[in-house]
């Protein structure tokens, strides 16, 4: 009885009677009896596997960065939920390691970026070359945001400051946990879950299962839903190794050749470096990764006869795949990360690409769940994350074959016109805003809406006397962020503080933000409207919308006494108008900005009407939905 799950030790019961709910058994016979029971539920199997029953709000299976994030996303929210993980542990190698600038605003949305930040190497740049001479040379600064670079770090390290997170909110991974199957029940999805330590058996009634168990997801196999797609016919060998070289650390470094790309990108511990390299189909397959293999490939490849490479921690041969499932969602259970796409590493999209997509789904299950919204809601998670993963998908194709195409005709082309064109500094925001991740949009989906007022209602030419938007003040609107976009960041000054304070500080939490912002004309009637705006939005949305009222000048309007007013909201002073015209707003302007920091409803009349119609329609609820 050893193995068992009761306190003995050895093969028998104390001889010497036990204590049962308060009562001695001591008697050879009593003793006997429960022996057999015990024995019976343990080494009968099924018997005692079949007693394991339980219940949740909402499951997640699969303990990588993704389900991570989906279960911190929703205990911040008050929403109870079981985190289950096959393996034993967390991730052990490096595996993924480049952490895009729109996953560590995520971060710092999550209250953990300064973790990530203190153990990573963040890479300014980047350089393309064939042989010694160079081709391409990328500058990361040319992003205008936060984090103008990727930070490189091991997944494990990853994994480690989201789990230490979770458990700041009391949060825990099962590991050692097994989903064996899935059935969806009326309003419940039952999970058969094997505890891979003993072989007992769960069952798990879930209101929600979510599946973030990657690319052979046993979530998604139950779902007998389609991952389409393909494998490239290209091998790589990857490697963690110190080299003794001098070049950059702050800076990924990538060969072009004939017989493959090669690729070294800096790890954060001491002389770390990850090499890639892709090999030829040339009928015998990829060797073994080794040192020797490497430092072969290295030197054939680079040109580099001098740098050694050494110390080796991680060793890997893999192929790479692209395909996505056809749905992210059926019934109540949702596909997210890998379980639901996966494609070739270039760009380093794949593990950003799932936590994003958990960031999305977590924030509006909360508010079903909760009974804030309706359950169409959660139709959304697939209308906005499908296109964004095909997206990826198609990007990292064409990069993949830009790289590693063997038509000399091609590469011709690529190294003498392609890589001189990626050089000009407007192409190269343009790309490495959509590798950082930062021009994802959702201006397709249903909870987008901008209403823009009508032209017959502005003047030819500004007025700051009077509030009346002029016609360039409504191309100004037009011209900045749409609803659908991420919500840039911005800087202004917190009254009555004073203190510089960023949207992103401002929009910290779990609620919808309103921005208000009065405009370039100061008026009594503006700022009036805008306060009874604001109070009706208060009355109507109740806690759901934190208010901020943001205005372009040094001190509070017109001496009014804020102490006074009916304000709950925070006020911002943007003394420059910087925020004023990143946002478009010369003229009076609101912004709705959802929970994941995307621009749900913006408007250039400050009124009432359409913001609560499009409120209503969105994500009101007249029935608490209590699963």
């Amino acid at each position: 009885m050893g193995s068992g799950p009761f306190p003995y030790r050895g093969d028998k019961l104390p001889e010497d009677g036990i204590l049962l709910n308060n009562t001695i058994l001591n008697s050879s016979v009593q003793i006997a009896k429960l022996n057999r029971i015990v024995q019976f539920l343990w080494q009968g199997g099924d018997s005692m596997r079949q007693l394991l029953n339980s219940t949740t709000n909402l499951l997640i299976v699969g303990a990588g960065p993704t389900g991570l994030t989906m279960a911190h996303e929703l205990l911040r929210r008050g929403i109870a939920c079981r985190l289950i993980e096959q393996k034993d542990t967390l991730a052990q190698t490096s595996r993924a390691i480049g952490i895009h600038s729109r996953t560590l605003e995520i971060f710092e949305a999550m209250g953990v970026v300064e973790a990530f930040l203190s153990q990573g190497v963040q890479i300014t740049g980047g350089n393309v070359y064939d042989g010694g001479k160079t081709l391409l040379r990328l500058d990361f600064q040319h992003l205008d945001a936060p984090y103008p670079y990727i930070l490189s770090l091991p997944q494990s390290k990853t994994e480690q400051n989201l789990l230490a997170r979770l458990r700041s909110l009391r949060g825990e991974v099962e590991f050692s946990r097994q989903l064996l199957a899935l059935q969806q029940e009326n309003d419940t999805v039952v999970a058969q879950v094997k505890h891979t330590h003993d072989d007992s058996v769960e069952k798990i009634q879930a209101d929600w299962v979510i599946g973030c168990d990657g690319a052979r997801s046993q979530v998604r196999e139950s779902l007998n839903l389609t991952f389409e797609g393909s494998t490239y016919e290209e091998e790589f060998v990857q490697a963690d190794v110190n080299l003794d070289w001098k070049k950059s650390r702050q800076e990924i470094h990538v060969w072009l050749h004939e017989s493959g790309p090669f690729a070294v990108f800096p790890l954060p511990d001491g002389e770390q470096w990850r090499l890639i390299a892709g090999i030829v189909d040339s009928g015998r397959g990829a060797p073994e990764a080794s040192v020797e293999v490497l430092q072969r490939i290295f030197q054939e490849r680079t040109g580099d006869n001098q740098t050694t490479i050494s110390n080796p921690t991680w060793l890997s041969n893999f192929k790479i795949h692209r395909r996505i499932v056809n749905h992210y969602r059926q019934g109540r259970i949702f596909l997210a990360g890998d379980a639901a796409h996966i494609h070739s590493p270039v760009g380093a999209q794949g593990m950003n690409t799932g936590i994003q997509d958990a960031y999305n789904l977590a924030w509006k299950l909360a508010m079903v769940i909760t009974g804030d919204s309706s359950p169409s809601l959660l139709d959304t998670y697939e209308t906005e994350r499908h296109p964004i993963a095909q997206s990826v998908l198609t990007g990292t194709h064409a990069s993949t074959q830009f790289i590693t195409t063997q038509n000399p005709a091609i590469r011709l082309i690529r190294d003498q016109l392609l890589t001189q064109l990626l050089n000009l500094g407007m192409i190269q925001t343009f790309m490495l805003k959509r590798i950082a991740e930062l021009d994802i949009h959702y201006h397709n989906s249903p909870l987008s809406q901008n209403h823009y007022g009508s032209l017959a209602k502005s003047t030819l030419l500004p007025d700051r006397t009077q509030e009346t938007p002029s016609l360039q003040d409504r191309i100004s609107f037009h011209a900045a962020p749409k609803a659908g976009d991420r919500a840039p960041q911005g800087f202004g000054l917190h009254y009555p503080s004073y203190r510089q304070i960023s949207l992103f500080e401002a929009f910290r939490g779990t609620q919808f933000n309103l921005l208000l912002f009065d405009g370039l004309a100061q008026t009594a009637e503006g700022y009036t409207r805008l306060l009874e705006l604001a109070n009706q939005m208060e009355s109507s949305l109740g806690t759901q919308v934190r208010l901020h009222l943001v205005v372009a000048a040094l001190e509070p309007p017109f001496d009014l006494n804020w102490s006074d007013l009916n304000w709950h909201g925070s006020l911002i002073l943007d003394p420059q108008q910087e925020l004023h015209q990143q946002y478009g707003a010369a003229a009076e302007s609101l912004y709705l900005i959802r929970p994941d920091g995307y621009i749900g409803f913006r408007s250039q009349s400050v009124e009432a009407e359409p913001l609560l119609p499009y409120w209503r329609n969105s994500f009101q609820s007249n029935t608490p939905i209590h699963a």
